[in-house]
């Protein structure tokens, strides 16, 4: 993990825990646990490696924290998720969401629908630039309920394909965490989002 790393000392230790990572390193500095690669285990889908985050933050700073984040060489962004096996692989993982009502519950995607897009369901996108295929919105959703619903989010109830999506503001500190995709991506630059 790089000394900048915003997962450095933003972990948490409640509960009860080993007092050595899965590297060996001791767990517990400054009082706090560094989330992050330390605790990480492969957990990897068609050459993609994913982890959840859990912090609560909002989904820019999610976003910002993805994508300083590396593991294997392979640099982080929020998850894009593009077919429902990858949504039910992400919702049924026991180190994702374990199968169960809230193991995802509250932790963002990287799906945003940048300003000046006709509401409530156009111009949804991913942080990746890659085309925005495939959904798992809930019933009603995205609905921009609040006026300025603009980022994606883990809740709701299941479908057949996994845990379902909602529409929420990217400014709201209500999320759980986040969930980040490290894959191979080349020459490809991230979608800024605005």
């Amino acid at each position: 993990m790089q000394s900048s790393s915003p997962c450095i000392d933003a972990g948490t230790d409640t509960g009860s825990l080993p007092p050595t990572d899965l590297d060996g390193n001791q767990r517990v500095v400054n009082s706090t646990v560094d989330m992050g690669p330390y605790e990480f285990q492969s957990i990897c889908l068609n050459g993609h490696y994913y982890e959840k985050i859990a912090t609560q933050t909002t989904w820019v700073n999610a976003k910002n924290a993805a994508e300083l984040m590396t593991f294997m060489g392979y640099k982080g962004h929020l998850v894009t998720v593009n077919s429902a096996d990858e949504n039910l692989f992400l919702t049924n993982h026991p180190l994702l969401g374990n199968g169960g009502a809230n193991g995802l519950h509250y932790h963002w995607l990287g799906g945003f629908q940048p300003q000046g897009s006709d509401e409530p369901d156009k111009g949804w996108s991913w942080v990746t630039g890659e085309p925005f295929g495939y959904d798992n919105w809930a019933t009603n959703e995205p609905n921009n309920c609040e006026g300025w619903e603009d980022a994606i989010i883990f809740d709701h109830g299941f479908s057949d394909a996994g845990k379902q999506w909602n529409d929420i503001s990217s400014i709201t500190t209500m999320a759980q965490g986040f969930v980040v995709e490290y894959e191979y991506q080349g020459t490809s630059t991230l979608k800024e989002w605005t």
